[in-house]
């Protein structure tokens, strides 16, 4: 998948092309919405948590959408055991927005 320094060596115009098929509409919409206001608020540091029945995409896909668009310090877990189907999922992310 790709990552921040293979993402730094291609154009913008390549980079966004990338992200556009890596993720969801759904979780582009949500990370988008998160990146804005770390911004508005001056905070480099996003932390999201969704759920499973928002976020069913892949880890590795998720991190290679943020490093596409520049993003930093990329961490991306999912919690989806398969032993307790009663447990609510979840797909933690965190990043730095680069100053």
């Amino acid at each position: 998948m790709l990552t921040v320094q293979q993402a730094r060596e291609l154009s913008q115009e390549k980079r966004l092309e990338i992200a556009r098929w890596l993720v969801s509409k759904k979780v582009e919409a949500i990370l988008d919405k998160e990146i804005l206001v770390a911004i508005a608020t001056h905070k480099f540091k996003v932390s999201v948590v969704l759920k499973a029945s928002i976020c069913r995409d892949d880890d590795d896909k998720i991190r290679g959408y943020l490093a596409a668009l520049g993003y930093e310090d990329i961490k991306v877990t999912s919690d989806f055991p398969w032993y307790n189907e009663s447990y609510e999922w979840s797909t933690d992310i965190k990043f730095s927005v680069p100053r």
